[in-house]
């Protein structure tokens, strides 16, 4: 069965660029132009671009095309942006960990606030300015610029292994910790850093099958021919039961081997580690050569559930390969075995593959995959000195197929597009001028909509993407899906039966094609997926249910602590009540604790006089009072009951308060303070009464004397 999808008719076609070159850019720098991946960034819509002649970053803020296929250039004294085409502000940004070696490639990761130098041997991670990710913070940059943080990721490491290098560096997608950057390095191990803290690693894993310890140490890195990772890419994360809110989150990255290989380890960034790296993948239908031995690069591209890998060569071959997933979520956290295979959907040859294979001296530099979040369905992929548009249109009729009811399916599914970009014009000279920067630009309210290129003599130019509004496209394909209706739905083909057979018991990806002409048969594939998704997406709908029933606990929830703030609040009137009253017989107790403290200076003389004496008889006077004296002893007797009375009332308030305070996970800390204030007044009034108890006790005591 032959899926090559020969393009080679696209070479000759190509519009090469207008020639147009202003200078010899940074002549007295040791620049290698063939080592650069990809010198700019685009962080939102600010332009993040690196200029080695003055070892800083450079940012054009609010960046918009207006025009296509026009050049600019960068001024070699000033470095500033002479680009017609578009709009900005432009600014400077310095660190003080400036790269020791040629800088390679920038990357932003997804929040904008860091961004990685990546050098062959070196990375040094910055701190970006809050503005460029902070619509609502503006700060006026220096004269000289934004000076801000940076650092050396894992300067040691040169001291284990002199020869070690970065292969691939790549920003953790997960935005809920970190930042995280990961890195690959030629001595087969997966490293991870903390962008606050990258003097060492959070941990190391060894993909080399020989080593199987997480954490292993490099002091002796063995170098790998074929077996060895070259790059890497990150899945979607798992849907497992265990996750919660501030849980871990499970992301698998995919790890492509120079031999074509492919593993996965899973990576837990709430904890900080991976998980022991997979087996090689399978990869159906089989191949002698494994597809390719010269691997450059690979993009994960997720639609809907459906994850396709693009692997590009740099022979000029790219490889689509679907990813089936064989055991849910939750057992791959626990599977040793791999719990993913492969589908080789289709192999798309560039037009440069026919002159590599034809052994024509043609530059076989790194091919780059890549892609933005607005576009599902294409990526751009480009060598040293073309660029194309891939449009994966079969994925797209997929997924339109899925959004229509189960019964309807595609006859056919398109096959996928090539649409040439840009290609750099052939030199007399030997100085050769390649590609060194390419990033999408977003038109007003639209996904990516140009395409900005940056060449190694520090030209700029912008492109257009083609088939950028797909609306006559869709249009003309759901009605031919509605039209053929009927006629899909009675179809069937026996070759279905042999994949219901095998699902269940190899859980592998079968070759999806129609018996009688071998080709593929895109009701073959929407069959399948939806045998997988009634077998692995059904649980969807009681977690969905389960979702609403927790949603009324927690409204019933609040209804009933409404209530209960409700009823607080009616007992808190009522205290305010029995404060009132107590305060009022506090001042009753006063006044008549005065009036016996006055009563009482009187008598005391009175029964001095009468102490100091030989009891002689008693005057009138002194009968007289000594009757008063015991009638005011009958009043102290009725007024201690009155205070102990008292007492057990302060006691029942102390209690009620006790209640509120126990009451206080309910209560607004508005309410908890004013409830506080009135408990701080009641003690003051508890004291004074105490006071007064003790001053009667102690007239009392000084009367039986």
């Amino acid at each position: 069965m032959n899926m090559e999808n020969d393009l080679s008719f696209l070479y000759s076609n190509g519009s090469e660029c207008n020639q147009k070159r202003n200078f010899d850019f940074n002549t007295d720098v040791n620049v290698t132009f063939a080592q650069r991946k990809q010198l700019f960034a685009m962080c939102g819509r600010n332009l993040l671009t690196w200029i080695p002649e003055k070892s800083c970053l450079e940012v054009a803020k609010n960046v918009k095309c207006e025009k296509s296929n026009e050049f600019a250039t960068f001024e070699k004294k000033t470095a500033i942006f002479n680009i017609s085409f578009m709009t900005y502000d432009f600014q400077t940004i310095r660190f003080s960990s400036i790269p020791t070696q040629c800088v390679n490639e920038i990357r932003c990761n997804s929040l904008f606030t860091h961004a990685a130098l990546i050098s062959q041997s070196e990375v040094v991670i910055v701190h970006l300015p809050a503005e460029l990710y902070a619509s609502h913070y503006s700060v006026s940059p220096t004269k000289d610029g934004h000076a801000c943080r940076s650092a050396f990721v894992d300067l040691g490491l040169h001291r284990v292994a002199l020869n070690l290098q970065f292969l691939c560096v790549r920003w953790h997608p997960c935005y809920l910790k970190g930042p995280y950057l990961m890195a690959l390095c030629n001595d087969n191990t997966l490293r991870m850093y903390d962008a606050f803290s990258c003097k060492k690693p959070l941990q190391i894993v060894s993909l080399d099958p020989a080593k199987r310890e997480i954490g292993m140490s490099t002091l002796n890195p063995k170098y790998f021919i074929g077996d060895s990772a070259v790059t890497f890419d990150f899945g979607s994360p798992l849907d497992t039961k265990e996750v919660e809110q501030d849980g871990p989150q499970y992301w698998p990255i995919f790890v492509v081997h120079g031999c074509g290989e492919i593993r996965y380890v899973l990576s837990d960034t709430h904890n900080c580690k991976f998980f022991e790296p997979s087996e090689s993948l399978s990869i159906f239908p089989l191949a002698d050569d494994n597809y390719d031995l010269e691997v450059s690069d690979v993009l994960c591209l997720e639609n809907d559930g459906l994850s396709v890998l693009a692997v590009a060569s740099s022979t000029g071959k790219i490889y689509h390969l679907v990813i089936f997933q064989d055991k849910d979520d939750d057992e791959i956290l626990s599977c040793i075995s791999s719990a993913y295979s492969l589908h080789v959907h289709e192999i798309i040859q560039l037009p440069w593959y026919k002159l590599v294979s034809e052994g024509s001296n043609v530059s076989t530099s790194m091919c780059t995959v890549f892609s933005d979040y607005g576009l599902k369905f294409k990526y751009v992929c480009y060598c040293s000195n073309e660029i194309y548009m891939i449009h994966l249109r079969w994925l797209e009729d997929f997924v339109k197929i899925s959004e229509i009811s189960e019964k309807v399916s595609a006859e056919e599914t398109r096959p996928t597009s090539v649409d040439f970009l840009l290609k750099m014009p052939s030199k007399a000279s030997s100085v050769h001028s390649e590609f060194i920067g390419v990033a999408f630009v977003n038109a007003e309210n639209q996904a990516a909509s140009f395409l900005i290129v940056l060449t190694s003599d520090f030209s700029i130019t912008t492109i257009r993407l083609p088939h950028f509004s797909d609306a006559s496209d869709n249009i003309a394909d759901r009605s031919t899906v509605e039209k053929d209706l009927e006629a899909v739905a009675k179809n069937s083909s026996g070759f279905m039966l042999e994949v219901e057979k095998l699902l269940p018991t190899e859980r592998r990806f079968p070759i999806l094609c129609n018996e009688s002409n071998s080709k593929f048969d895109g009701r073959l594939l929407k069959r399948v997926f939806d045998m997988v998704e009634s077998k692995f997406f059904s649980k969807l709908k009681p977690a969905r249910q389960f979702v609403i029933d927790r949603v009324n606990d927690l409204e019933r929830l609040y209804e009933q602590e409404v209530a209960d703030l409700d009823a607080l609040s009616s007992n808190h009137s009522f205290l305010k009540i029995i404060i009132g009253n107590l305060e009022k017989d506090l001042d009753v107790l006063q006044s008549n604790n005065e009036a016996i403290i006055q009563r009482c200076s009187i008598l005391t003389d009175v029964l001095k006089r009468y102490i100091h004496k030989e009891n002689p008889p008693l005057s009138t006077a002194e009968a007289q009072a000594l009757f008063e004296l015991r009638q005011m002893e009958a009043s102290v007797s009725c007024l201690f009951q009155m205070l102990r009375q008292a007492t057990g009332e302060l006691d029942s308030f102390q209690f009620e308060m006790e209640q509120i305070v126990y009451a206080r996970s309910k209560l607004t800390e508005a309410q908890y303070e004013a409830l506080q204030r009135t408990i701080n007044e009641n003690d003051s009034y508890i004291s004074k009464t105490l006071e007064l108890l003790t001053a009667v006790k102690k007239l009392l005591d000084s009367t039986d004397a």
